[in-house]
């Protein structure tokens, strides 16, 4: 048998069934591609809510306990704040993110004629803190982190980020925030701030894989920079784009998994 077809259906079996599927549907220069685009990598950096925290969760478990919501369906209320979270993010990138926030779903109530008050809204943005990792994160980041440094690069504050890695339980190489550059992804200040940082510690762009669940945050902003990148589709069973504004299918990248915990297989087996 070719070593190159081998590898893939040794690779295939390991992975998750709608992975898997995903995986079918490559050509075989793609699948080439797969299995070498790890070869020079040193740092995996991730984008966090979204991608390692169920935050479509938790802006809805904590927005129906602090305004009455329940005639919304999610997918309502998940638009609805994907457009204002970003038009907030565009216009304000020095807001702290518990601030945008705080905007967001006082927009939502004004949009619904929804009353609320400022604790209502303060209590909302500190949700954040709490939201939970997706149940194979921690056990993903686990694996990566004993090949990989590992790196934060997320639309947040320094407070809240704090709260959330303490979920983690893992230890990140950096973090890097939207307080500390003063923008917010998809902005690609974002990138080319990171990028300068870890060059100056000795990483080339070439050595950095990006894993993130959002095509508008994230996807969008490393096709233009030339960053390698690996879509983990949280939402592959579900239709719309969550709490995501929609962008062309042309931003969606070549390498995609179902879940974290098969890109992690497959990271520290073929890097």
């Amino acid at each position: 048998m070719n070593f190159r077809i081998q590898k893939y259906l040794i690779f295939k079996s390991q992975i998750s069934f709608q992975s898997a599927i995903i995986v079918d549907l490559l050509s075989d220069n793609q699948l080439y591609s797969l299995m070498e685009i790890l070869q020079d990598k040193k740092i995996i950096t991730f984008d966090c809510y979204g991608t390692l925290i169920d935050w479509e969760t938790g802006i809805l478990k904590s927005l129906k306990e602090s305004m009455s919501i329940g005639h919304l369906s999610d997918h309502e209320i998940l638009k609805i704040f994907a457009s204002d979270e970003s038009k907030i993010q565009k216009e304000y990138p020095a807001m702290l993110y518990e601030e945008v926030l705080e905007n967001v779903i006082k927009n939502i109530a004004g949009h619904f004629s929804i009353k609320i008050n400022d604790e209502n809204s303060a209590v909302f943005a500190r949700s954040v803190r709490t939201w939970i990792p997706f149940n194979d994160t921690i056990g993903a980041l686990q694996k990566l982190s004993s090949k990989y440094k590992l790196v934060i690069i997320s639309n947040i504050d320094n407070l809240s980020i704090k709260y959330t890695k303490s979920l983690l339980k893992v230890d990140f190489f950096r973090t890097y925030t939207a307080q500390d550059i003063g923008a917010y992804k998809p902005d690609l200040i974002v990138f080319e701030y990171v990028f300068d940082k870890l060059e100056t510690e000795g990483y080339l762009k070439s050595e950095i894989l990006h894993v993130a669940e959002s095509l508008y945050h994230d996807h969008v902003p490393a096709k233009k920079m030339g960053l390698d990148s690996v879509w983990i589709n949280r939402r592959h069973d579900k239709s719309g784009n969550g709490a995501t504004p929609n962008v062309g299918k042309e931003w969606i990248p070549d390498y995609m998994f179902t879940d974290l915990s098969s890109f992690a297989d497959w990271a520290l087996k073929e890097g």
